[in-house]
């Protein structure tokens, strides 16, 4: 019984406190509050009320109005739209029972009897009178804050984004509604639907780009998208799309008052993307794994993409010394890739001196590996002494290709740069290693459809650093295996011939 008592009371605090916090409302002639009385309301009344000239509650729900007891004329002027015969007779009862609950401080009462009137008689009421008097609600609850017992703080937010929602949904030919939804989006925010803001304002100014809330909404957004990929580690999906969205709005308001700040915005997001490739780059420049080739591309990639950025100094900094110093890691050359069979050199004693690549099968859930796979291995016959690439027509020896698995696991950590191999100074930290399995078998026929070799089965392998962007990394693991399996095939072809 205990239990049921408390709740019984906290229940009777939470409904006096939602009065008490209210904003009182006068609905009268003498109105003066933040809702008040709208001055159209003189003469309709008399003029209406010849519609219940046989109806005594018409004149009673009027004088309890003018006498300022508004619950009272709130119950009348719900009877007589319950007993009304006509659609306008029973829609004007209800808009003024909406005024009474303004003046007796009941707003969401008010607001039902509001939205009941939009939806069930449209054509009988001032519609757009109607909706702006929802805003103006909405507004009162959003501005309204209070405590229960003076020590827990609540507002009534949420409450002012549903009347927007519907009053949106309503407002179609509004000349206020992109003004509306742009409070909206604010409220949503400041009520912490930090998506269900982003999403508003993106309407903003994809459905409307010529209007003067355009710009405003899309930097809003901007920032908003900006903080979500910070935090411990970056996403630079959300970055790339900062960046984007900031190129169309200087683009679009190369002269707007907010252009700068979309060019600020526009640097950090550009500054945190250079600065999770060249950490890839750096990656592969360490002499633990080290592979200058790729080390070079993304260290290429950061001055081609974010060359204003402090990243790009860094790069070409790396640049620089790895010119000095010839590409070689501590001791020069390039280590292994930890494997028995590292691929060497390929000899001369091959028998076919021509190949193609014929097919590729990938049953995999990567569909990127095959395409990704005809390019290394044609780059890999390319570059072998031995044979040379021609099309499938012309090749004495016809590749065909299967992949079976790619999958990595964790190879344990390993310092992303070395200090004293860094002009630069920038400390050294330790990050998660990951090494790539790429599983495929191959076969070659020649001109006369002879199988000249059965199915072999090789893999290749490529180690990667776990990274904020790993979607980056990822691809970068499937590049480097697909090259080690392809170097691997070119080899073993050689070899058996």
């Amino acid at each position: 019984m205990r239990k049921y008592f408390v709740r019984i009371t906290v229940f009777m605090v939470l409904m006096s406190a939602a009065g008490m916090n209210g904003i009182y409302v006068q609905a009268g002639a003498a109105a003066g509050s933040a809702i008040g009385q709208d001055p159209a309301w003189e003469g309709r009344s008399s003029r209406w009320y010849r519609w219940w000239d046989e109806v005594d509650l018409a004149e009673l729900a009027e004088e309890q109005f003018e006498a300022r007891d508004y619950r009272a004329a709130a119950a009348t002027y719900g009877r007589m739209a319950r007993l009304a015969e006509r659609r306008e007779n029973s829609a004007w009862a209800m808009m003024r029972r909406a005024e009474a609950h303004i003046g007796a401080d009941r707003l969401n009462r008010a607001a039902e009897d509001y939205k009941t009137v939009i939806e069930r008689w449209p054509e009988e009421i001032n519609y757009r009178w109607a909706l702006e008097r929802l805003h103006r609600i909405a507004e009162v609850f959003a501005d309204e804050k209070g405590s229960l017992l003076w020590m827990i703080p609540f507002n009534r937010t949420h409450q002012a984004i549903e009347l927007y929602e519907f009053i949106l949904e309503k407002a179609s030919g509004h000349p206020d509604r992109i003004k509306w939804r742009m409070r909206l989006a604010e409220l949503q925010r400041r009520d912490g639907e930090k998506e269900a803001a982003m999403q508003t304002w993106r309407r903003v100014f994809s459905q409307y780009p010529h209007s003067e809330h355009a710009p405003t909404a899309r930097i809003k957004y901007m920032e908003v998208k900006f903080n979500q990929a910070g935090g411990r580690h970056d996403r630079p999906e959300l970055l790339r799309q900062v960046v984007s969205n900031a190129d169309s709005f200087l683009r679009n308001h190369p002269r707007h008052e907010l252009a700068e700040k979309a060019q600020e915005i526009k640097s950090k997001a550009e500054n945190r993307l250079a600065a999770n490739k060249l950490e890839l780059a750096e990656f592969y420049l360490h002499s633990s794994h080290y592979n200058p080739e790729a080390g070079r591309r993304y260290l290429r990639e950061v001055l081609e993409q974010y060359p204003d950025t402090e990243a790009a100094g860094k790069a070409e900094k790396i640049i620089n010394q790895l010119d000095k110093d010839g590409n070689n890691p501590d001791s020069g050359g390039n280590p292994s890739n930890d494997q028995s069979n590292e691929p060497q050199k390929v000899n001369s004693k091959a028998v076919i001196t021509s190949l193609a690549v014929s097919s590729i099968e990938n049953p995999t859930l990567n569909p990127e590996l095959a395409a990704v796979l005809r390019q290394q291995l044609n780059e890999a016959i390319m570059q072998d002494e031995t044979v040379k690439l021609q099309r499938s027509s012309q090749a004495e020896g016809k590749v065909e290709l299967e992949v079976k698995d790619f999958s990595y696991s964790a190879a344990g950590s390993a310092k992303l740069r070395d200090d004293d191999e860094i002009p630069d100074g920038v400390s050294a930290h330790t990050t998660t290693i990951y090494t790539a399995f790429l599983d495929a078998r191959y076969r070659v026929v020649d001109e006369s459809g002879e199988v000249r070799r059965d199915w072999s089965e090789l893999q290749g392998r490529a180690d990667f650093p776990r990274m904020p962007d790993m979607a980056m990394a990822r691809e970068t693991a499937i590049e480097q295996a697909a090259k080690d399996l392809s170097v691997r095939i070119v080899r073993d072809i050689v070899d058996v011939w």
